[in-house]
C-alpha cells in the first residue's frame, strides 16, 4: 500500500514537472514583436539566477554588452521590458507617462494589501488617479517639501542628535550603529504629516521587510509557486503578520482621530481623509477606511525606509572621504556658526552642499530600479520595437546614474565636484533621477531632499564624527534588495 502511494505521488510530481516545463517552453516561444532582444534564462525561474547580488548592475551590463537600451528579461513566467539609459527612460516615462503607468498585479501583492488598496501597488485607472491626486494635494497643503515644514524636520533631528550623543558617550570607542536611529528620525518626520504626532515605541522604527526576506519576496512576485516552499512560506507569514500588526495600530490611531477631529481644522493626513470619507458617505467612492489604512502603510513605509537609507549612505560617503567632509564644514562655517540652526533659506549659498546631495542621489540611489514592475497600459512602439499592452516594465535608474559617457571619466567614484562649474556654482542635472520620473514618480521627493539637507548639514555642525575603530568598510557596493542598503558601519566621535 505504501509502495503504491509512493508510486502515485511520484507519478503526479513527475506530471506536474512535465506540465511546468511545457508551460515554460510556451512562455519562451511567446514574443513581443518577434524582434525585441532579450534573455530567457532558466526554466521556471527565468533570469533570476543570472542577475546576481546587484540586479541593476547586471541589467546595465547586459544592455551595454549587445542587448541595447531596450530589451526583455524573463523573470519567472513573465517577459519584463527593461529600460536602460536616460534617452529611453525619458521617452518611455516622461514623453509617454500614462502608457507605462500601470502596475503589475500578483498574488503576493494582493495578500500584503488585502486586495487592491494603498497607493504604490494600485494599477493605473480612476482609483489610482483619484488617490494619488488626493495625496499630492493634501500632503502639499500640510507642508510636505515646503520650508514651513522644515521646523518639524529640525525638531526631529534634534531628537536624533540627543540620542546619538548619549549613545556616543556610552559606547566610545567601539562605536554606534545608526540604523535604528536614522529610521526613527525619518519615521517621525513622515508621522508628523500623517498622525500629527511622533513616537518612541519599538514597533515604530522596525522595518516591515527585513533585507534577507526582501529577496525572497521579490522572487515570489515573479515565481508565485515558490510560496509552497517551507522557508519561503515562513518568511511570507512573518512579513504578513508584521504588516497586519502595524495596520491594526493604524486603525486605532484612525479611531482616535475620528473622535477628536474638528472637520473645519484638519490636523494631518488622516483628518483630511476622514473629511472626504464623511463627505462621500453612502456614495460609491474610492475613499474607504481600508483604503486609508493601506495608504497610511504605504506613506509610512516609503517615507521611512528610503529617507533612512539615503541618510545612511550620505553619512558613510562623507566619512569615507575626508576632503569632502572638510569642504562641507568649510562651507557651513561661512554660512553660520550656530550648530542647531539649519535653514533651507541658506541652501542657495551652499553650492558644495548641494553638489554632495546630488552626488549621493546619483552614486547610491536608495531605489536603483523598480523591481516591483510597472506595466504598459496600451500597445506602443519604442525604439522600433512593438511593445504589447500589459507587459511588465523595469526602468533601470542605475544605468542613468552610472552612464560611462555622461559621468566620464569616473562614474564609479564618489566625486561631488562633478556637479560644480568652473566658478564653483552648483549645476543641477536632469540625469540624476533617484525618485524616478513620469506619472509614478515619488510624491515625497521634496520632503526627502529637505530631510537630507537638514541631516547632512546639522550632523556636521553638531558632531565631530568618524568611522569607529576597526570599521573600515572597504566594499561600498551595498546590499541590494527592495532598496540599495549601505554596508553596516559604526561611528564614533563627540559633540563639537
Amino acid at each position: 500500500y505504501l509502495t503504491f502511494n509512493f508510486f502515485i505521488e511520484s507519478l503526479l510530481a513527475g506530471l506536474c514537472l512535465f506540465l511546468l516545463l511545457v508551460y515554460d517552453a510556451l512562455i519562451r516561444l511567446r514574443g513581443t514583436s518577434g524582434t525585441l532582444p532579450g534573455k530567457d534564462g532558466f526554466p521556471l525561474v527565468g533570469c533570476f539566477p543570472m542577475l546576481g547580488k546587484h540586479k541593476e548592475r547586471m541589467l546595465m551590463k547586459w544592455s551595454s554588452s549587445g542587448l541595447g537600451p531596450v530589451f526583455y528579461a524573463r523573470l519567472g513566467a513573465s517577459r519584463v521590458l527593461v529600460l536602460n539609459g536616460y534617452d529611453v527612460i525619458k521617452e518611455a516615462l516622461l514623453q509617454r507617462p500614462l502608457a507605462m503607468a500601470g502596475r503589475v498585479e500578483s498574488d503576493l501583492i494582493q495578500e500584503l494589501y488585502d486586495g487592491k488598496h494603498g497607493l504604490i501597488q494600485l494599477d493605473h485607472g480612476p482609483l489610482w488617479k483619484e488617490q494619488r491626486k488626493f495625496g499630492q494635494t493634501t500632503l502639499g497643503g500640510l507642508g510636505m517639501g515646503k520650508r514651513s515644514f522644515e521646523v518639524t524636520i529640525v525638531d526631529e533631528f534634534n531628537c536624533f542628535a540627543t540620542t546619538l550623543e548619549n549613545e556616543l558617550n556610552m559606547n566610545e570607542p567601539k562605536g554606534v550603529n545608526l540604523t535604528r536611529m536614522l529610521r526613527l528620525y525619518a519615521a517621525n518626520v513622515i508621522s508628523s504629516l500623517i498622525f500629527n504626532q511622533t513616537f518612541e515605541s519599538s514597533w515604530f522604527a522596525e522595518n516591515d521587510v527585513p533585507k534577507h526576506t526582501a529577496r525572497f519576496l521579490i522572487l515570489l512576485m515573479y515565481v508565485p509557486g515558490l510560496k509552497n516552499l517551507p522557508f519561503v512560506r515562513q518568511q511570507l507569514a512573518i512579513t504578513t503578520r508584521t504588516r497586519l500588526d502595524k495596520v491594526k495600530i493604524f486603525r486605532t490611531l484612525v479611531e482616535e482621530h475620528r473622535k477628536s477631529r474638528d472637520p473645519n481644522e484638519p490636523r494631518d493626513f488622516i483628518d483630511c481623509y476622514l473629511n472626504v470619507l464623511a463627505k462621500n458617505k453612502g456614495e460609491n467612492s474610492s475613499f474607504t477606511e481600508k483604503q486609508l489604512l493601506y495608504y497610511i502603510a504605504d506613506l509610512f513605509l516609503a517615507g521611512t525606509e528610503t529617507s533612512a537609507t539615503t541618510n545612511a549612505w550620505a553619512l558613510l560617503l562623507v566619512l569615507k572621504n575626508p576632503e569632502v567632509k572638510r569642504k562641507l564644514r568649510a562651507e557651513l562655517d561661512v554660512v553660520g556658526k550656530q550648530p542647531t540652526l539649519v535653514s533651507s533659506n541658506d541652501e542657495c549659498r551652499m553650492p558644495y552642499t548641494r553638489a554632495v546631495m546630488q552626488e549621493v542621489f546619483r552614486f547610491r540611489p536608495a531605489v536603483p530600479f523598480n523591481i516591483i514592475a510597472r506595466k504598459t497600459t496600451s500597445e506602443l512602439e519604442l525604439k522600433g520595437y512593438k511593445i504589447p499592452a500589459g507587459m511588465p516594465v523595469i526602468a533601470n535608474l542605475w544605468s542613468v546614474h552610472h552612464d560611462p559617457v555622461t559621468w566620464a571619466p569616473d562614474p564609479e567614484i564618489f566625486r561631488p565636484g562633478r556637479h560644480l562649474d568652473d566658478d564653483g556654482n552648483f549645476v543641477p542635472s536632469n540625469h540624476v533621477i533617484p525618485f524616478s520620473v513620469g506619472a509614478r514618480s515619488c510624491i515625497g521627493r521634496n520632503l526627502a531632499k529637505n530631510e537630507l539637507f537638514v541631516f547632512i548639514t546639522s550632523v556636521l555642525r553638531r558632531f565631530d564624527l568618524e568611522l569607529a575603530d576597526g570599521c573600515h568598510v572597504g566594499d561600498i557596493s551595498g546590499d541590494s534588495g527592495m532598496l540599495l542598503h549601505p554596508p553596516k558601519y559604526k561611528v564614533k566621535g563627540s559633540v563639537k
